[in-house]
């Protein structure tokens, strides 16, 4: 029997842990409520955070907008917590609704931080939508400056012990629902290996939805893939921890050449923190034609994967997270 050769280290995305081998390199898209699907925690000393947002400013006051003005509609540098600016401004050029994006940005100084070139300071740096009205307005402004306090800046890999949720060099304390995360992960030793893990929160669409094996039972009966040669591995029922997914693993030959796809999937409970969306694929992915043998065996694609997917678990913290049923 093959074993895992690869070493693996620990790595917080969102609420969860997971084992991931050795330089690994990896990047993040992440979003959280309030904030939007878009939430960047840059290395940054003012100075640069300063330049970034009057850049952004001239950028959006430089473009007309066909109804009047230009595409951007206000800027606000709070009061209350320096180093904030906010900028409300239109989509497109063509219409304007009720309905505005909003650009948030702060700056903040951190104990924790080890960036020799930024002076230990980030930029925060959130988008969203907003509406037109005074009042709405106020009231995100309010919800982003408060967000804005209640990050924290963190080590991407520092493991916390207190509740929440784990981004890209930061932190969100708490054990609500509400974050999405998802990191995109290549191998330098093995370049035609990919993974992709995705977190996020649940709802009735993702719950009550089709499962990742009524799809791809669905697509082994598409007439589109009849031509293509398959190899199903693994087609069931996957129990990881207190998560009832599902997985579906086969090898897909075409023009000659075998590639993996691999597929775990949970759909999670409603707007439960301790049991969001999860889904992890593993891929390998070559050049067009390419008669280049895949950089690990069929087993060896199996170890790793099972290392992965068994390493998933919920991050131990100093509270206990709200459980299914309470």
């Amino acid at each position: 029997a093959f074993k895992q050769t690869l070493k693996l280290e620990t790595w917080p995305v969102g609420h969860f842990l997971v084992d991931l081998p050795v330089g690994a390199q990896v990047e993040f898209t992440q979003g959280y409520w309030g904030a939007g699907n878009d939430v960047r925690i840059i290395p940054c000393p003012l100075f640069k955070a300063k330049k970034v947002v009057d850049e952004r400013v001239a950028e959006l006051q430089g473009t007309k907008h066909l109804e009047g003005g230009t595409l951007l509609e206000r800027v606000v540098e709070s009061k209350t917590l320096p180093n904030t600016w906010i900028l409300f401004y239109w989509k497109g050029r063509t219409y304007k609704g009720k309905v505005l994006e909003v650009d948030a940005y702060h700056w903040k100084e951190s104990p924790e931080s080890k960036d020799p070139f930024a002076g230990n300071a980030y930029l925060i740096c959130f988008n969203r939508g907003s509406h037109t009205d005074e009042i709405a307005m106020k009231q995100d402004q309010a919800e982003l400056e408060d967000l804005f306090r209640r990050v924290r800046i963190r080590d991407t890999r520092k493991i916390p012990t207190a509740p929440g949720f784990c981004v890209e060099n930061g932190f969100f304390p708490g054990d609500e629902p509400g974050g999405s995360i998802t990191i995109t992960v290549r191998l330098p030793d093995h370049p035609d290996i990919f993974l992709r893990l995705e977190i996020g929160t649940s709802n009735e669409a993702t719950v009550n939805g089709g499962t990742l094996l009524d799809r791809c039972g669905r697509n082994d009966k598409d007439p589109m893939f009849a031509s293509l040669g398959m190899k199903k591995l693994r087609f069931r029922q996957r129990e990881v921890g207190p998560l009832a997914g599902e997985e579906n693993c086969e090898m897909v030959k075409e023009h000659g050449i075998w590639d993996m796809s691999f597929k775990w999937e949970y759909r999670g409970l409603v707007d439960n923190a301790s049991h969001p969306f999860i889904a992890l694929d593993l891929v390998s992915k070559r050049p067009k034609d390419s008669p280049k043998p895949l950089s690990l065996k069929e087993e060896e694609f199996l170890v790793l994967w099972d290392a992965i997917v068994d390493s998933i678990r919920l991050r131990p913290t100093t509270s206990t997270p709200t459980q299914p049923g309470k």
